[in-house]
C-alpha cells in the first residue's frame, strides 16, 4: 500500500470520526502526516485529495492543500499583512502560521494515528534489481521472468556484452597477457563478456538513484523467503558493502550478523567463488567501476578481492541462491573450460598468485571481524 493511499484512508476515518461543523480535519491530517514522513521516513507524501464526503458535507474544494485558505479569505498570493515588525507577510506565510497554529492545537488522536501509520508507511528502502542475459538466450530469461514472479520481485534486464563479438587483443578494458599470468589459462571471450556485462550493471546502477542494487545472471533461482531475506539484509546494510548469496564453496565463514531465520551474515575467511546473485551498496558499485578495469581476472575472482579496496564483503550462510539450477553456463561446461587451461609449469606463477591471495584474505578477513567486534 503506498504511503499517499494510506494517507487518504486516515482522512476518509478522520471525517468519519470529527463533527460535521470541523471542516479542517483533511487538510491538517494530511499535512501532518506529510510532515511527519518527513521527519520519521526520509520522503514526502504527494498531493492527496479529500473524500468526496467531505467535499459534499464540508463543501471544501477538492484539493486538500492550502487552497482551502486561500479560497475562504481571496487571493491569499495578493494579499498582504503586517506582522508584529515591519516585514510584510504574503499568502504563503500566512498558510505556513496558519498550519503550525492549527499543530499545536491537534487532537489526541491525531498523534495515536501517526503512531499507526509507522507500521503502513515504510521507510522505502530504494533497491535496484537487474537480470544480465545475453540477447541470444531468450529461453534463460523467460525462466527467470517465471522465478523473478514467484518471489515478487521488480527487475530490470541488462542486456549481457556478448564475449564472441569481442576483438581480446585490442580491446582496453581487457589486459590478456595479467589474466594467463594470474589465472593460469587462455582468456574465454565468454568470461570477458560476463565480466564487462557486471560492471556495465554498476554503472547503470550509479547512474541512478537508488541506494543498493541486486546483480543477477540468468541462471539464478531464489528461495520462497527471498523477500524476506533481503529486508534483513538492508535493516543491517551499515555491516556491509557487498553481500554474496550465491556460491560454490563454503568460503570458511565467520558469523557476524543474524539474518531472517535461518540464514546469518559473515565474513569469508577462503574462497566463496560465484557471482549470480551478489548485492552491492553505491561505495562498492562506485569503488569495482573505478578499480577493476582492465580485467584480469574473472569476475568472481576479482569480486572477492574487494578487500583490497576497503570495501566489507559478506555472504550468506547458507547460501539461499543456488550456483547450479539446471541452466547450462553460458560460458562453457568443464569440458569446454578444460580448453583453455594451460599445462601445470605455465600455471606456476597463477598457483603462487593463488596462495597469496588467500593469505591476504584471511589476514584482511581476520581484521575485519576484530573492527566488528569492536564497532569500528
Amino acid at each position: 500500500m503506498s504511503p499517499a493511499t494510506v494517507s487518504k484512508l486516515f482522512a476518509h476515518c478522520l471525517f468519519i470520526i470529527a463533527p460535521p461543523n470541523q471542516v479542517a480535519p483533511c487538510n491538517e491530517l494530511t499535512s501532518f502526516v506529510a510532515t511527519l514522513s518527513r521527519q520519521h521516513f526520509g520522503f514526502v507524501l504527494g498531493d492527496h485529495s479529500c473524500s468526496e464526503r467531505g467535499n459534499r458535507v464540508h463543501q471544501r474544494p477538492r484539493s486538500c492543500s492550502s487552497a482551502a485558505h486561500k479560497a475562504a479569505s481571496g487571493d491569499a498570493r495578493s494579499q498582504t499583512t503586517p506582522d508584529s515588525g515591519d516585514r510584510m507577510v504574503v499568502g504563503a506565510d500566512i498558510d505556513e502560521r496558519h498550519r503550525l497554529e492549527t499543530r499545536q492545537s491537534e487532537p489526541a488522536f491525531l498523534f495515536l494515528i501517526s503512531f499507526m501509520t509507522r507500521e503502513y508507511i515504510p521507510s522505502c528502502p530504494k533497491l535496484q534489481t537487474f537480470v544480465i542475459n545475453l540477447d541470444r538466450s531468450p529461453d534463460r530469461m523467460e525462466a527467470m521472468r517465471r522465478r523473478l514472479g514467484r518471489v515478487d520481485l521488480s527487475w530490470r534486464r541488462i542486456p549481457g556484452v556478448d564475449g564472441k563479438t569481442l576483438d581480446l587483443a585490442l580491446h582496453a578494458d581487457v589486459d590478456e597477457a595479467g589474466y594467463r599470468r594470474r589465472h593460469g589459462k587462455k582468456m574465454n571471450p565468454a568470461e570477458a563478456g560476463c565480466y564487462l556485462s557486471h560492471l556495465e550493471a554498476l554503472r547503470q546502477f550509479l547512474a541512478g538513484p537508488c541506494d543498493w542494487v541486486l546483480v543477477l545472471e540468468d541462471d539464478a533461482d531464489f528461495p520462497e523467503d527471498f523477500q524476506q531475506l533481503l529486508q534483513s539484509l538492508l535493516a543491517s546494510n551499515e555491516q556491509w558493502d557487498i553481500v554474496k548469496l550465491s556460491s560454490f564453496h563454503s568460503g570458511t565463514p565467520i558469523f557476524t550478523a543474524s539474518l531472517h531465520h535461518p540464514y546469518e551474515l559473515a565474513i569469508p575467511l577462503s574462497r566463496h567463488m560465484n557471482a549470480n546473485c551478489v548485492l552491492y551498496n553505491r561505495n562498492a558499485a562506485r569503488t569495482l567501476s573505478k578499480y577493476l578495469l582492465p580485467m584480469s581476472l574473472p569476475y568472481d575472482h576479482a569480486l572477492e578481492r574487494a578487500w583490497l579496496f576497503g570495501l566489507k564483503l559478506r555472504v550468506v550462510v547458507p547460501s539461499p541462491c543456488p550456483s547450479d539450477t539446471g541452466l547450462t553456463s553460458t560460458i562453457g561446461d568443464r569440458k569446454q573450460l578444460k580448453l583453455y587451461k594451460f599445462p601445470l609449469y605455465r600455471r606456476l606463477p597463477a598457483m603462487l598468485f593463488r596462495l597469496q591471495t588467500e593469505v591476504a584474505r584471511f589476514g584482511f578477513g581476520l581484521m575485519q571481524l576484530f573492527h566488528t567486534t569492536r564497532g569500528l
